[in-house]
């Protein structure tokens, strides 16, 4: 790739709630075992070139995510409250099923305009990006710019990483809102150019110009 910075996109590993189908938004749970190895394996695999270091939400599965991370790599952690995941108001702490059962007619509008709707109380995809801009124009921008220099990383949330990369790659709001990230999976990005890789256990096979949905669909969205 080329000369300017690399910034990892980086999501929490695997959590309770993850495992049992509920959202979390600005609500917590733990990290399981299994996420609790994504977050070493995340170390491991960036090894060969490691992140000078990392920006995070505060949230706790992210926390304890970039923890981890920081802790193999003996790199720095800063926190954020911009990266906190969007915020699900009255749907926190429960499954899907149980959303669409209580709010039929509001998750036919959502799934037709996530980026306008929003879940009852909570924030929708434009309210999360306005949350993200000033992130993006004031701290990352300029922190991408040096030439050589090592790789910085972002430890945050499916939701909020894919705005924050619709953001900087000039996404149209139907794209962004399409997108996902497993937690598996990491994203990597210099200017214009993104890739993605799974977590492997001591290197990762870059896939370039790709983004990488929740159900292994791939997108191309950017050369």
């Amino acid at each position: 790739m080329g000369e300017r910075r690399q910034l990892y996109l980086i999501r929490h590993g695997q959590t309770e709630w993850n495992l049992k189908g509920r959202l979390q938004g600005g609500k917590d749970s733990p990290l399981t075992a299994l996420g609790r190895q994504q977050a070493s394996a995340v170390a491991t695999s960036l090894g060969a070139n490691p992140p000078s270091s990392i920006l995070a939400s505060p949230l706790g599965r992210a926390k304890k995510t970039a923890e981890i991370i920081a802790k193999a790599l003996d790199i720095p952690v800063t926190e954020d409250e911009r990266l906190g995941e969007i915020r699900f108001g009255a749907a926190e702490g429960m499954s899907w099923c149980e959303i669409n059962n209580r709010w039929p007619e509001l998750m036919t509008r959502r799934e037709q305009d996530k980026w306008h709707v929003g879940m009852p109380d909570g924030e929708n995809y434009q309210d999360a990006d306005g949350r993200i801009a000033p992130f993006v124009t004031d701290l990352l921008r300029p922190k991408l710019t040096g030439n050589g220099e090592a790789p910085l990383a972002i430890v945050g949330h499916e939701t909020m990483n894919m705005i924050l990369l619709g953001r900087l790659l000039d996404l149209e709001p139907s794209t962004v809102t399409c997108l996902g990230q497993p937690n598996h999976v990491l994203y990597r990005l210099q200017d214009r150019l993104v890739d993605h890789a799974h977590l492997g256990d001591d290197r990762l096979d870059w896939i370039p110009g790709m983004l990488q949905k929740r159900s292994d669909e791939i997108l191309h969205v950017a050369a």
